[in-house]
């Protein structure tokens, strides 16, 4: 991901283009982008308009699961016309869910803001008690109520939170979880519009884990939401009272609460039968409406832009989209005061706000009578960003759909050149934004106003494409599965790492060329003050290839999700993200099991360069290795080594499993590592040598000598680790989008790891 204005230079000025277009046709020698097929689109952020990565963000009830990417962007791609429950996820955030609609207009825009849980307090499980926020917000629980997910009895200290959120506040606003609707019980079930005074999510957890009152008690715990000053509610007046239910998105009325006065201040009490979102909120019965078209600057229908009308002088929000023709139809707060907001399909930020008061007048979307907003709704761009998207050897892609965080698109001609629309939002001097084309790392650009597309002295953003082509290498995916048996266990644990990389590389034999030879590599580095090592190692730039978000691993009783290595990163702050991490996958969850892992299944869902596909294999039977002979210590294996002695490896044959072929891995690595003032130097050396799998191999001495030599001191220390693995590997076929079909090389291990200390 890069920052600023993008690799290269747009030279000279596109003459006869109008601002955002690209003029020409597709036809030339570029190569062709496949098809897009989105059908959701959104950012994932916070109430301080942060982006959030690795948000894992799923349509309920179906197989549709993916992460936000470090921008916040989600996309999910081919899903069935139809009503689904989106459901947005973020560790040490407040759950988020709405019920959205897709339906024949695509991509649906569906932005989600998420507020951080806020720790009130601790109390005792068996004692129970208050726990107040300090804003006047507390939670009453009764001793001995608290159950875990199975249902068994909590005890000891657990933590409480209390989430609220500042409806004056419009980004606070937007974290309302279901947009707003609600299953009024008082109504027989009727769908309402809800107007809010108060809410709050109640979390109580204990080592990580969330827990719930015990429904077998039938206890209730006492909730207090503090009103604003500016409440219109009266001391002494019923309100309803609705919780959140993720599972269907949207609120569900429970009752009612009562606003009590306590020292000049009003608040919102009621009793509560379980620990989720609780909202002090009122049928919105007095309803107006306003409609209008949006257009584009050439005259033409916006179909799926998202419209919102952000209440003022209420606190509710009412989301729509435009049709085929550009129209929308939003229902408001009656003789109220709101902000008109505008996203172009796809886009994060409003291109338009414009703010509206109804009239005092009962009016619906249903029943006509709306506000009309007489002009079409046009954005008024005043910049833009251009580049060229070409693939590895800058050939260019034709036809590719480039995007932006606004929700501007264009799309290259033959020469692979784009310019696309964006603005600066008044009073500003600079706008950020992001640009990307479908499942390729974004580019983030810095964009200022003035700027426009026919002088061509737009912000600059050259992006990157490599597609594969029939008969391609496409991938490698790898399991390892290693044995651990610290001393004093009786019996041995199993780890298990899945990991995959999707890349368009040169085609290599599974099996080793050059098999009982060994290759000697030695070199040194710098470890900087920090402590940080691996300065000098080279990771490859390859082109990454995009097979859908996220794959699985299915091995005995593991599960894990497959992961984008940019979405952990992203996840773990790091801010050094380069494109190759988009295409590597790693395991979401860590295993660690009793028994090993025989056959596994693996598969991913589809996208951009790859389609669906699956596959199974097997990973090897533990490794029984007969010398060099080693001891089990507490933490490691240890065996004694000897330069100067030819190193024996011996080990048992085992019988291949039909489809795969075998082989044995050894890897000896010595590493020496001098501390100094400034930081200290890594001096290494390996050998690695690929054997038959015939149950022995010989290093000699020889070549034993040419590692570095071992030093052991007050500023020195050494080390040397040997690795036995046996490789069971083999080559299936993937579907490529574009047709045909790649190559992706599977390839499992069970490995003995052995250590020397001097």
């Amino acid at each position: 991901m890069g920052e600023g204005e993008g690799e290269g230079t747009v030279e000279g000025v596109v003459e006869g283009v109008a601002e955002g277009e690209v003029e020409g046709t597709l036809e030339g020698e570029g190569e062709q982008p496949p098809q897009e097929e989105i059908s959701i689109i959104g950012w994932v952020k916070d109430v301080n308009d942060n982006p959030i990565g690795y948000a894992t963000v799923e349509l309920l009830s179906t197989a549709h699961k993916v992460y936000s990417d470090p921008t916040g962007l989600f996309i999910f791609e081919r899903v069935a016309d139809g009503t689904y429950v989106l459901s947005v996820r973020k560790e040490e955030y407040a759950n988020y869910s709405v019920e959205i609609d897709v339906g024949e207009i695509k991509p649906l825009t569906v932005n989600v803001v998420l507020k951080r849980i806020l720790l009130a307090g601790e109390l005792d499980a068996e004692t129970g008690g208050k726990v107040e926020d300090g804003d006047g917000n507390s939670i009453d629980i009764p001793p001995n109520s608290l159950i875990d997910k199975d249902g068994n009895p909590i005890v000891g200290d657990v933590e409480v939170y209390i989430t609220t959120l500042d409806l004056s506040n419009p980004n606070e606003l937007s974290a309302f979880p279901g947009g707003f609707q609600g299953i009024s019980l008082s109504k027989n079930g009727e769908r309402v519009m809800l107007e809010s005074f108060a809410l709050a999510d109640i979390k109580v957890m204990q080592n990580g884990e969330e827990l719930n009152l015990n429904p077998a008690k039938a206890v209730t715990a006492v909730l207090l939401l503090a009103l604003p000053d500016t409440t219109p509610l009266q001391t002494g007046e019923e309100v309803p009272l609705w919780y959140f239910d993720e599972e269907q998105g949207v609120w569900i009325e429970s009752g009612t609460g009562t606003v009590i006065e306590d020292g000049g201040k009003k608040y919102y009490q009621a009793n509560i039968p379980h620990l989720s979102w609780w909202n002090c909120d009122a049928p919105l019965e007095d309803k107006n409406c306003i409609n209008g078209m949006v257009e584009d600057k050439n005259g033409y229908a916006v179909a799926g832009a998202m419209v919102r009308a952000v209440g003022v002088s209420y606190n509710g929000i009412t989301t729509g989209y435009t049709d085929t023709s550009g129209y929308f139809c939003l229902n408001v707060k009656r003789n109220s005061t709101f902000d008109l907001e505008v996203y172009l399909p796809g886009g994060n930020t409003p291109v338009v706000v414009q703010q509206y008061t109804g009239i005092d007048e009962p009016a619906s979307c249903e029943t006509g009578g709306c506000i009309q907003i007489l002009d079409p709704i046009i954005a008024d761009y005043n910049s833009c960003v251009q580049g060229y998207v070409r693939d590895s050897e800058g050939n260019a892609i034709v036809g590719a759909v480039v995007r932006s965080s606004i929700g501007t698109t264009a799309v290259t001609n033959s020469n692979g050149y784009y310019c696309l629309d964006a603005f600066v939002p008044e009073g500003e001097s600079e706008f950020v934004i992001t640009v990307f084309t479908l499942s390729r790392p974004p580019v983030i650009v810095t964009v200022f106003p003035g700027a426009n597309c026919t002088s061509g002295d737009c912000a600059e953003a050259n992006i990157e494409i490599e597609y594969p082509e029939d008969g391609d290498y496409v991938g490698y995916v790898g399991v390892s599965q290693h044995k651990y048996k610290y001393y004093g266990m009786e019996d041995p644990y199993y780890y298990v790492e899945p990991f995959a990389i999707f890349a368009t590389f040169p085609g290599s034999p599974l099996i080793p060329s050059g098999l009982d030879n060994c290759a000697l590599a030695v070199g040194e580095y710098e470890i900087e003050e920090e402590g940080e090592e691996g300065e000098g190692v080279v990771i490859p730039n390859w082109s990454g290839l995009d097979p859908g978000s996220p794959g699985y691993f299915i091995g005995g009783n593991y599960y894990t999700d497959m992961v984008r290595y940019a979405d952990l990163v992203s996840e773990w702050g790091w801010h050094n993200l380069e494109p190759w991490m988009y295409s590597q996958f790693v395991s979401a969850t860590s295993s660690s099991m009793n028994t090993p892992i025989t056959d596994f299944i693996c598969g991913w869902p589809g996208g951009l360069d790859i389609d669906e596909f699956e596959f199974s294999s097997s990973i090897p039977a533990d490794l029984v290795v007969t010398s060099p002979s080693y001891e089990e210590n507490y933490y490691y294996n240890t065996f004694n080594y000897n330069p100067n002695e030819d190193l024996l490896i011996e080990w048992v044959p085992e019988e291949v499993p039909s489809g795969l072929e075998s082989y044995v891995q050894i890897m000896l690595n010595v590493s020496i590592i001098t501390w100094n003032e400034q930081g200290g130097r890594v001096t290494y050396g390996m050998i690695m040598c690929n054997v038959v799998d015939d149950g022995s191999y010989t290093i000699p001495r020889e070549l034993l000598q040419q590692l570095p030599e071992l030093v052991q001191s007050e500023t020195t220390h050494s080390s040397v680790n040997l690795t036995i693995m046996r490789v069971y590997a083999k080559e299936i076929e993937v579907p490529l989008v574009r047709g045909g079909f790649g190559k992706l090389q599977v390839c499992s291990d069970s490995s003995l790891i052995m250590s020397y200390f001097p």
